[in-house]
């Protein structure tokens, strides 16, 4: 849609700017990347100048800020569950395809192919999406996604979540000095519901969502997986400002044949219109609690939202219905105007299937970045709380056997290690538990009786700790062990000679066998 920028300054000049059509990023992508790098050559506008244009267009259409703040909820709970699910996708792909090595060693020509069409394929999902690619210069550029293979790996580390175990309650949002400037200064001079601030937050958001889809989709097209079919949601308010939509019609036609002409113009109306009508028929509706999509049987709405408001709030059954008032979600807006404080409080709580109830190790301490091997090895702990640790042996599920310690005491200290490596990212504790669990491995002989591969198991460590000289530092603890004449490890040296004893009694335990790297 044409853009006409203006400001206050007498001496500015308006002029007018027609972003590349939704519709072109799937019929002639290379053109209509084209376009958009031209765009951001010439103009690249700055966030303040987006963000004057999106009140302005919000304010001439009326938009309350119960309906911008109902849209807002929306987009901001589905930007943290596209986070939650890139994240989890994006770990496996790092872990179990080696999309590191392959993607930074594949060719330019291959990257560049690829990056394309998540480019193409995220933009097209939706007019907004599309809108958003011009709030995302820094990073969603072609060449800067392509021509080095570590800009994604990096991106993608960057917003991996810290805990898979459950959806994050915040987006991360991929720093860029103007828009955190900017978000800055609308937080300090705008009220929580004020049209400006929302439309901030709804613009900045669909910046974060619409980098999270393009990372997505490189990766999954680059790895030959299928690319997901986004359904896109109906706007589930109907308030319109009919005079205000004539008016808006009347300046794209405006806008447009000033650039192109009139029949050209005309042209181009006709191809959008067209384009405009496929893409609704392709949207639904969500249940607002369980967000499944709305198929053949049609949802059943909340009556007071739509009576009162306008605003289409469905449930795909009864029973979520139920539970969403039972836990006090919906009960604080059935059927009155939102607020800021109201419109994120009545989402439904962000939880993935099978999310546990209780974490066993918990968020990152003291400024502590997880690696995402060592994300995925939280998130599997957390799944399994009797579970001590999961060593990557090339044996049992997915290659991985899951440890635990049946002796309290012992227990004890290498949960308290465990805590501290996996978060406050402490080298030391890290060295103590590695030590530990793989010489015991090795003293039980299980190289040969369960067929564990310790050059794998230790690999997986060095990635989870970020920690090269991890062998090393094992050598230098075994030495210490050695030293001790009844060989307890230095994780559990001050345990009482008879408990060492009784434990290593449990089961044959080869004392004397050391590690050789």
């Amino acid at each position: 849609m044409p853009l006409r920028a203006q400001a206050q300054d007498p001496s500015f000049v308006q002029f007018t700017i027609d972003f590349p059509r939704t519709q072109e990023a799937q019929t002639n992508p290379e053109e209509w990347n084209s376009k958009w790098e031209k765009y951001f050559n010439q103009f690249d506008l700055p966030p303040d100048m987006i963000f004057m244009k999106e009140v302005q267009s919000n304010t001439s259409f009326h938009r309350s800020v119960s309906d911008l703040l109902h849209y807002y909820s929306i987009l901001y709970t589905q930007t943290c569950e596209v986070q939650y699910r890139v994240g989890g996708r994006a770990c496996h792909a790092l872990l179990t395809c080696d999309l590191g090595r392959k993607w930074t060693t594949a060719g330019e020509d291959v990257r560049r192919k690829h990056t394309l069409r998540a480019l193409s394929e995220a933009c097209a999902m939706a007019n907004n999406l599309n809108q958003a690619r011009a709030y995302c210069s820094d990073i969603l550029r072609l060449n800067h996604l392509s021509k080095d293979g570590k800009t994604l790996i990096s991106l993608l580390r960057a917003m991996i979540p810290e805990d898979l175990s459950n959806i994050p309650k915040t987006p991360y949002y991929f720093p860029e000095a103007r828009w955190d400037s900017l978000r800055k200064q609308v937080e300090k001079e705008h009220s929580a519901n004020s049209i400006e601030k929302i439309t901030f937050d709804e613009t900045f958001h669909l910046r974060t969502k619409l980098i999270y889809h393009v990372l997505e989709f490189m990766f999954m097209s680059f790895l030959g997986w299928e690319l997901d079919k986004v359904r896109v949601m109906k706007n589930t308010s109907v308030k319109v400002d009919k005079e205000a939509q004539k008016l808006a019609t009347k300046g794209y036609k405006a806008n447009l044949e000033s650039i192109y002409g009139r029949e050209a113009a005309k042209e181009i109306r006709k191809d959008d219109l067209a384009a405009w009508k496929d893409r609704k028929a392709k949207r639904g509706y969500f249940c607002m609690l369980c967000h499944k999509a709305e198929g053949e049987e049609k949802f059943s709405r909340c009556s007071e939202c739509w009576n009162k408001q306008q605003r289409d709030w469905k449930y795909c059954s009864k029973t979520c219905q139920k539970k969403d008032w039972a836990e006090g979600n919906h009960k604080k807006i059935c059927g009155k105007p939102l607020t800021a404080e109201t419109a994120l409080e009545s989402a439904p709580p962000l939880r993935p299937e099978g999310a546990p109830e209780v974490r066993q190790v918990g968020p990152p301490r003291n400024g502590f970045k997880r690696s995402p091997a060592l994300v995925q090895h939280v998130y599997m702990l957390n799944l399994n709380p009797t579970a001590d640790l999961f060593l990557k042996t090339g044996t049992g599920q997915g290659g991985f056997m899951k440890t635990d310690t049946p002796y309290l005491p012992i227990q004890n200290r290498v949960r308290a290690a465990r805590d501290k490596a996996m978060c406050e990212g402490d080298k030391q504790s890290a060295s103590l538990l590695c030590h530990y669990i793989t010489w015991f491995c090795w003293a039980k002989h299980w190289d040969t009786k369960q067929g564990y591969d310790f050059k794998m198991m230790v690999e997986q460590m060095e990635k989870e700790y970020e920690y090269p000289d991890l062998k090393q530092a094992m050598l230098k603890l075994q030495e210490k062990q050695f030293r001790d004449p009844i060989r307890r490890p230095p994780l559990v040296a001050d345990l009482h000679p008879l408990q060492w004893a009784g434990f290593i009694a449990l089961d044959h335990t080869d004392v004397n066998r050391r590690l050789t790297f």
